[in-house]
């Protein structure tokens, strides 16, 4: 302890004649201590001095290991008191993730100085931190415009660039693509046709007549996609064209056509065409036409009417007329054809009233004889046409009579029935049966003669006994 208060009595002495620490720490031989273990070990021994020099030197003071001293004997009063400060904090996050940032640390002060103590030493540090070079990311350029097609046609390729301004490095986001391409011209290529050489020149295609010979190249290659086209690949010249005996060629028969009437003896035709004319002396044609008759049966005819007329004038100049017209009958029916239609229409015209005479149509044709003989009479008639009316003139008669088989007729006898037979006229020895019938009509102008008008038959043949 008496070694311990001598040298503290001697580093008093020399703080008060204005020693510094330093000069103190080289002439005491403190730099050992000041390259002991730590500098916090130096500040310790150094506090303990000036607290053992500001205080009453009877009490020592003692660090707690914390910078927090305490007396061992009791607190001085009045006193000189030190800054007291606590622990670092931990490291605070670097300031940047690269290129140099720092970080700091800070303490807290937890005894500020009084009464001409100690100040406080430093509360904050700063340590740099993450100092390797911060990665640089690649920067590029606008894209250039698109370049020329590498091909015209069948599918080509353009290209689009844009240059690298800034290199990635230290790990920067490495570069985009610089180069796109897409494909231009896709249309196919025009492909001209390509032909081989020409054949020999064939054989003549006839003996005479004029033939020709040929003569062929082949197509190697097909035109496309709007190439050249192929030129001729045929190529024709004449031959034997002397004049061949050309003989007369016919088709086949055709079918029987129908008979050219439906009776009263009509054709059936057949024909062959003529394929080839003769010429040159050739063969001449066989026949090109056959008939054969056929509906020979006796044909109904009917009527055959022609045109009609223009329509004549009115019949009438007033109170209704008549306009007419005719056709006339170009066939008369026979064999018991359709008769024949009108050929005599009328339509109104002048209907105006007026004097309307009498208008009558044409006589008819006569009619047969009422008799065979002895006077009968032959009819014909003719229409009216138009009524009198108005006082106009009566008719015309419209029914004709003529006399007709004037010649007496044959009256032939008429007898009646015969009358029952009478008695016999014995009653044995053979007698007779008597009948008889009246004339009702005498035969006369040649008619034929009566018959017998009596009669007799034997009766009662048997003898009388």
């Amino acid at each position: 302890m008496s070694r311990t208060l001598l040298f503290l009595a001697v580093l008093a002495a020399l703080l008060c004649v204005g020693v510094s620490e330093q000069d103190l720490k080289g002439r005491v031989g403190l730099s050992s201590i000041s390259n002991s273990n730590n500098n916090k070990d130096n500040k310790n021994f150094l506090n303990k001095i000036r607290n053992f020099l500001q205080g009453d030197g009877a009490t020592e003071s003692h660090d707690n290991g914390n910078g927090k001293g305490h007396d061992q004997h009791g607190k001085g009063h009045g006193k000189k008191v030190d800054c007291v400060v606590g622990e670092w904090q931990s490291w605070a996050s670097c300031s940047k993730t690269c290129g140099g940032g720092t970080r700091p640390r800070t303490r807290a002060i937890l005894t500020q100085p009084s009464y001409g103590g100690l100040p406080c030493p430093e509360t904050t540090q700063d340590q740099p931190c993450n100092t390797q070079s911060c990665g640089v990311d690649c920067v590029v350029g606008e894209w250039t415009s698109w370049g020329s097609c590498s091909k015209t046609c069948g599918g080509g390729n353009r290209t689009l660039t844009r240059a690298i301004l800034t290199q990635p490095s230290y790990g920067g986001k490495p570069c985009p693509a610089t180069e796109q391409t897409q494909p231009c011209n896709t249309q196919s290529c025009e492909v001209p046709c390509v032909v081989g050489e020409w054949s020999n020149w064939g054989p003549c295609s006839k003996s005479c007549d004029g033939g020709n010979q040929t003569r062929t190249r082949p197509i190697l290659t097909q035109p496309s996609y709007g190439g050249h086209p192929c030129p001729e690949t045929i190529q024709l010249v004449p031959c034997n064209t002397q004049h061949c005996e050309v003989p007369c060629v016919v088709g086949e028969w055709s079918n029987w056509g129908q008979c050219s009437k439906s009776c009263d003896g009509g054709n059936q035709t057949r024909t062959r065409p003529i394929l080839t004319q003769p010429s040159y002396g050739g063969h001449p044609c066989p026949e090109t036409i056959q008939l054969v008759p056929c509906n020979t049966q006796y044909c109904e005819v009917p009527c055959v009417v022609g045109e009609w007329s223009n329509w004549g004038l009115c019949s009438k100049s007033c109170n209704g007329g008549n306009q007419t017209r005719t056709r006339p009958i170009l066939t008369q029916p026979s064999y018991g054809g359709a008769p024949c239609p009108e050929t005599i229409q009328l339509v109104p015209c002048n209907t105006q009233y007026c004097e309307v005479p009498c208008a009558v149509g044409e006589w008819s044709n006569w009619g047969s004889c009422s008799k065979e003989c002895s006077n009968g009479t032959r009819t014909r008639t003719r229409a009216i046409l138009t009524p009198p009316s108005n006082g106009g003139a009566p008719c015309p008669e419209t029914i004709q009579l003529v006399p007709c088989n004037t010649q007496a007729c044959e009256v032939p006898c008429v007898v009646g029935e015969w009358s029952n037979w009478g008695s016999c006229s014995k009653s044995c020895g053979g007698g007779v049966l008597h009948r008889t019938r009246q004339i009702i009509t005498p035969p006369s102008a040649n008619g034929r003669p009566c018959p017998e008008t009596s009669g007799t038959v034997p009766c009662n043949t048997q003898s009388c006994y």
